[in-house]
Protein backbone atom coordinates (compact mmCIF):
# COMPACT_ATOMS: atom_id res chain seq x y z
CA UNK A 1 0.00 0.00 0.00
CA UNK A 2 1.37 3.45 -1.46
CA UNK A 3 1.83 6.47 1.18
CA UNK A 4 -0.85 8.40 -0.32
CA UNK A 5 -3.20 11.78 0.95
CA UNK A 6 -6.04 12.13 -0.66
CA UNK A 7 -8.33 15.13 -0.40
CA UNK A 8 -11.86 15.58 -1.05
CA UNK A 9 -13.39 19.09 -0.94
CA UNK A 10 -15.64 19.34 -3.90
CA UNK A 11 -19.04 19.59 -2.12
CA UNK A 12 -20.02 20.81 1.24
CA UNK A 13 -18.56 17.17 3.18
CA UNK A 14 -14.74 18.01 4.18
CA UNK A 15 -13.10 14.91 3.99
CA UNK A 16 -9.34 13.50 4.03
CA UNK A 17 -7.81 10.12 4.34
CA UNK A 18 -4.25 9.33 4.79
CA UNK A 19 -2.87 6.12 4.17
CA UNK A 20 0.55 5.67 6.14
CA UNK A 21 2.87 2.18 7.26
CA UNK A 22 0.16 0.40 6.36
CA UNK A 23 -2.70 2.16 8.48
CA UNK A 24 -5.27 4.41 7.20
CA UNK A 25 -6.36 7.52 8.85
CA UNK A 26 -9.70 9.50 7.91
CA UNK A 27 -11.50 13.17 8.56
CA UNK A 28 -15.20 13.28 7.40
CA UNK A 29 -17.71 15.77 8.10
CA UNK A 30 -20.40 17.95 6.50
CA UNK A 31 -18.87 21.32 7.06
CA UNK A 32 -21.03 23.72 4.43
CA UNK A 33 -18.63 26.94 3.63
CA UNK A 34 -15.84 26.08 6.50
CA UNK A 35 -13.45 24.24 4.04
CA UNK A 36 -11.26 27.11 3.85
CA UNK A 37 -10.64 27.46 7.46
CA UNK A 38 -10.56 24.33 8.67
CA UNK A 39 -9.11 22.04 5.28
CA UNK A 40 -5.15 22.85 6.68
CA UNK A 41 -5.88 21.95 10.17
CA UNK A 42 -7.58 18.91 9.67
CA UNK A 43 -4.76 17.33 7.19
CA UNK A 44 -2.00 18.71 10.22
CA UNK A 45 -4.18 16.65 12.84
CA UNK A 46 -3.70 13.30 10.32
CA UNK A 47 -0.46 13.78 9.97
CA UNK A 48 0.64 14.22 13.38
CA UNK A 49 -1.72 11.48 14.07
CA UNK A 50 0.29 9.31 11.97
CA UNK A 51 3.09 10.16 12.55
CA UNK A 52 3.82 11.09 8.70
CA UNK A 53 6.14 12.97 7.29
CA UNK A 54 5.59 14.74 3.97
CA UNK A 55 8.93 13.39 2.41
CA UNK A 56 7.35 9.76 2.83
CA UNK A 57 4.42 10.42 1.19
CA UNK A 58 3.94 8.17 -2.19
CA UNK A 59 1.52 10.78 -4.05
CA UNK A 60 -1.11 13.58 -3.20
CA UNK A 61 -4.67 12.18 -4.44
CA UNK A 62 -7.36 15.25 -4.90
CA UNK A 63 -11.42 15.48 -6.16
CA UNK A 64 -10.58 17.69 -9.00
CA UNK A 65 -15.17 18.36 -8.98
CA UNK A 66 -17.46 19.17 -10.44
CA UNK A 67 -18.82 20.49 -7.60
CA UNK A 68 -18.49 23.88 -5.47
CA UNK A 69 -16.12 26.17 -7.15
CA UNK A 70 -14.59 27.52 -4.37
CA UNK A 71 -13.80 23.90 -3.41
CA UNK A 72 -12.18 22.09 -5.56
CA UNK A 73 -10.00 25.06 -5.99
CA UNK A 74 -9.25 24.95 -2.90
CA UNK A 75 -8.48 21.71 -2.88
CA UNK A 76 -6.55 21.38 -6.23
CA UNK A 77 -4.35 24.69 -4.41
CA UNK A 78 -3.59 22.73 -1.22
CA UNK A 79 -2.67 19.26 -3.11
CA UNK A 80 -0.45 21.34 -5.63
CA UNK A 81 1.13 23.01 -3.37
CA UNK A 82 2.44 20.42 -0.81
CA UNK A 83 3.49 17.94 -4.27
CA UNK A 84 5.14 21.08 -5.29
CA UNK A 85 6.87 21.78 -2.43
CA UNK A 86 7.83 18.00 -2.12
CA UNK A 87 8.51 16.87 -5.36
CA UNK A 88 5.37 14.43 -5.05
CA UNK A 89 3.79 13.16 -8.15
CA UNK A 90 -0.27 14.09 -7.92
CA UNK A 91 -3.64 12.10 -9.10
CA UNK A 92 -6.66 13.50 -9.77
CA UNK A 93 -10.11 12.12 -9.54
CA UNK A 94 -13.60 13.67 -10.39
CA UNK A 95 -16.27 13.85 -8.47
CA UNK A 96 -18.28 11.66 -10.66
CA UNK A 97 -15.30 8.79 -9.79
CA UNK A 98 -15.46 8.92 -5.93
CA UNK A 99 -19.40 8.68 -5.86
CA UNK A 100 -19.52 5.72 -7.94
CA UNK A 101 -16.87 3.85 -6.13
CA UNK A 102 -19.25 4.08 -3.26
CA UNK A 103 -21.92 2.69 -4.98
CA UNK A 104 -22.88 -0.71 -3.20
CA UNK A 105 -25.06 -2.17 -6.51
CA UNK A 106 -21.34 -3.55 -8.45
CA UNK A 107 -19.85 -3.88 -5.30
CA UNK A 108 -17.00 -1.51 -6.05
CA UNK A 109 -17.55 -0.44 -9.32
CA UNK A 110 -14.25 -0.11 -12.10
CA UNK A 111 -14.45 3.53 -12.85
CA UNK A 112 -11.50 3.48 -15.33
CA UNK A 113 -11.54 2.27 -18.56
CA UNK A 114 -8.78 -0.73 -18.84
CA UNK A 115 -6.62 -0.04 -21.59
CA UNK A 116 -6.25 -4.49 -21.48
CA UNK A 117 -10.22 -4.79 -21.74
CA UNK A 118 -11.20 -7.74 -23.81
CA UNK A 119 -14.87 -6.88 -23.87
CA UNK A 120 -16.06 -5.55 -26.83
CA UNK A 121 -19.19 -3.13 -26.58
CA UNK A 122 -20.36 -2.95 -30.02
CA UNK A 123 -20.35 -6.71 -30.35
CA UNK A 124 -22.88 -8.05 -32.42
CA UNK A 125 -26.69 -7.82 -30.74
CA UNK A 126 -27.06 -11.57 -30.84
CA UNK A 127 -23.89 -12.37 -29.26
CA UNK A 128 -25.61 -10.25 -26.24
CA UNK A 129 -28.05 -12.65 -24.71
CA UNK A 130 -27.17 -12.70 -21.25
CA UNK A 131 -24.97 -10.33 -21.10
CA UNK A 132 -25.75 -7.95 -17.95
CA UNK A 133 -25.88 -4.31 -18.63
CA UNK A 134 -25.34 -1.29 -16.21
CA UNK A 135 -25.32 2.39 -15.78
CA UNK A 136 -24.13 4.00 -12.56
CA UNK A 137 -25.95 8.09 -13.28
CA UNK A 138 -24.04 9.82 -10.42
CA UNK A 139 -25.79 13.42 -9.69
CA UNK A 140 -24.58 16.36 -7.89
CA UNK A 141 -26.50 19.89 -8.06
CA UNK A 142 -25.35 22.17 -9.91
CA UNK A 143 -28.07 25.12 -9.49
CA UNK A 144 -31.84 24.58 -8.98
CA UNK A 145 -32.21 24.44 -12.66
CA UNK A 146 -29.24 22.11 -13.41
CA UNK A 147 -27.35 19.28 -12.26
CA UNK A 148 -23.60 17.00 -12.46
CA UNK A 149 -24.21 14.15 -14.35
CA UNK A 150 -21.66 11.07 -14.64
CA UNK A 151 -22.88 8.51 -16.98
CA UNK A 152 -21.04 5.49 -16.30
CA UNK A 153 -21.77 2.18 -18.23
CA UNK A 154 -20.64 -1.30 -17.92
CA UNK A 155 -20.61 -4.97 -19.42
CA UNK A 156 -20.01 -7.95 -17.36
CA UNK A 157 -18.85 -5.68 -14.61
CA UNK A 158 -16.33 -3.97 -16.58
CA UNK A 159 -16.60 -0.34 -17.35
CA UNK A 160 -17.11 0.55 -21.18
CA UNK A 161 -17.76 4.05 -21.27
CA UNK A 162 -18.57 7.69 -19.05
CA UNK A 163 -20.23 10.57 -20.16
CA UNK A 164 -20.08 13.80 -17.89
CA UNK A 165 -22.23 16.77 -18.47
CA UNK A 166 -24.10 19.70 -17.37
CA UNK A 167 -27.98 18.73 -17.92
CA UNK A 168 -30.96 21.03 -17.03
CA UNK A 169 -34.48 19.41 -16.06
CA UNK A 170 -35.81 20.61 -19.69
CA UNK A 171 -32.83 18.86 -21.35
CA UNK A 172 -33.36 15.34 -19.02
CA UNK A 173 -36.63 15.42 -19.98
CA UNK A 174 -36.03 15.62 -23.60
CA UNK A 175 -33.23 14.11 -24.53
CA UNK A 176 -31.14 11.74 -21.72
CA UNK A 177 -34.43 10.15 -20.14
CA UNK A 178 -34.76 8.24 -23.23
CA UNK A 179 -31.15 7.65 -23.51
CA UNK A 180 -30.71 6.31 -20.52
CA UNK A 181 -33.96 4.09 -19.94
CA UNK A 182 -34.04 2.82 -23.63
CA UNK A 183 -32.27 -0.43 -24.29
CA UNK A 184 -31.03 0.64 -27.43
CA UNK A 185 -27.70 -1.94 -27.47
CA UNK A 186 -30.32 -4.68 -27.07
CA UNK A 187 -29.04 -6.20 -24.17
CA UNK A 188 -31.23 -9.07 -21.95
CA UNK A 189 -30.10 -7.11 -19.00
CA UNK A 190 -30.21 -3.41 -18.58
CA UNK A 191 -30.24 -1.96 -15.35
CA UNK A 192 -29.96 1.89 -14.26
CA UNK A 193 -28.86 2.81 -10.50
CA UNK A 194 -28.36 6.23 -9.08
CA UNK A 195 -25.91 7.68 -6.69
CA UNK A 196 -25.21 11.42 -5.25
CA UNK A 197 -27.35 13.82 -4.22
CA UNK A 198 -30.09 16.15 -6.02
CA UNK A 199 -32.89 18.07 -3.99
CA UNK A 200 -36.08 16.25 -5.82
CA UNK A 201 -38.15 19.64 -6.08
CA UNK A 202 -38.44 22.18 -9.09
CA UNK A 203 -39.50 19.45 -11.62
CA UNK A 204 -36.33 16.81 -10.95
CA UNK A 205 -38.71 14.01 -9.51
CA UNK A 206 -38.85 13.00 -13.16
CA UNK A 207 -35.61 12.37 -13.50
CA UNK A 208 -36.68 8.53 -12.94
CA UNK A 209 -39.44 6.39 -13.55
CA UNK A 210 -39.38 4.39 -10.62
CA UNK A 211 -39.48 5.84 -7.61
CA UNK A 212 -37.67 3.77 -5.22
CA UNK A 213 -34.60 4.99 -7.32
CA UNK A 214 -35.15 8.76 -6.98
CA UNK A 215 -37.19 8.85 -3.70
CA UNK A 216 -34.80 9.00 -0.34
CA UNK A 217 -31.55 7.66 -1.90
CA UNK A 218 -31.31 11.00 -3.93
CA UNK A 219 -32.83 13.25 -1.33
CA UNK A 220 -31.12 12.23 1.40
CA UNK A 221 -27.83 11.60 -1.14
CA UNK A 222 -24.43 10.94 -0.23
CA UNK A 223 -21.76 13.15 -0.58
CA UNK A 224 -18.11 12.07 -1.80
CA UNK A 225 -15.73 10.83 0.42
CA UNK A 226 -11.90 10.49 0.55
CA UNK A 227 -11.77 6.73 1.62
CA UNK A 228 -12.96 6.00 -1.79
CA UNK A 229 -10.78 9.03 -3.55
CA UNK A 230 -8.12 6.92 -1.89
CA UNK A 231 -9.07 3.85 -3.01
CA UNK A 232 -8.94 4.59 -6.42
CA UNK A 233 -5.90 6.94 -5.76
CA UNK A 234 -4.26 3.12 -4.78
CA UNK A 235 -5.31 1.73 -8.00
CA UNK A 236 -4.35 4.30 -10.24
CA UNK A 237 -1.09 4.79 -8.58
CA UNK A 238 0.07 1.44 -8.71
CA UNK A 239 -1.04 1.18 -12.42
CA UNK A 240 1.67 4.17 -12.52
CA UNK A 241 -0.86 6.90 -13.70
CA UNK A 242 0.06 9.81 -11.63
CA UNK A 243 1.00 13.21 -12.78
CA UNK A 244 3.16 16.31 -12.14
CA UNK A 245 1.82 18.78 -9.42
CA UNK A 246 1.39 21.55 -12.48
CA UNK A 247 -1.47 19.33 -13.99
CA UNK A 248 -3.32 19.63 -10.81
CA UNK A 249 -6.38 21.61 -12.01
CA UNK A 250 -9.90 21.78 -11.13
CA UNK A 251 -12.55 20.11 -13.77
CA UNK A 252 -15.06 22.98 -15.02
CA UNK A 253 -18.12 20.98 -16.74
CA UNK A 254 -20.06 23.76 -18.75
CA UNK A 255 -21.92 23.72 -21.95
CA UNK A 256 -19.04 24.21 -23.95
CA UNK A 257 -17.61 20.74 -23.18
CA UNK A 258 -20.86 19.11 -22.50
CA UNK A 259 -21.07 15.25 -23.41
CA UNK A 260 -17.65 14.54 -23.04
CA UNK A 261 -16.84 11.29 -23.24
CA UNK A 262 -13.86 9.46 -21.60
CA UNK A 263 -11.98 6.54 -23.67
Amino acid sequence: MANILAIETATDALSVSLDYDEKTFRFHEILPRKHTDKLLIVIRNLMEESGADYKNLDAIGVDIGPGSYTGIRLGCSVGQGIAYAHNLPTISVTSFDVLVRADSILGKPQIDILEDSTLNPHQNRKNRRGDPYRKIISLLQRTKESTYVGIYSYLKGRLIEKRLEVVTIDEWLEFYHSDIYDNRAGYDSHRVDFTGKLDLGAGWRMISPDKSLFGERLQRGIYPDAKNLLEICQERYSRGKVSISEELVPLYLDKGNNWKKIK
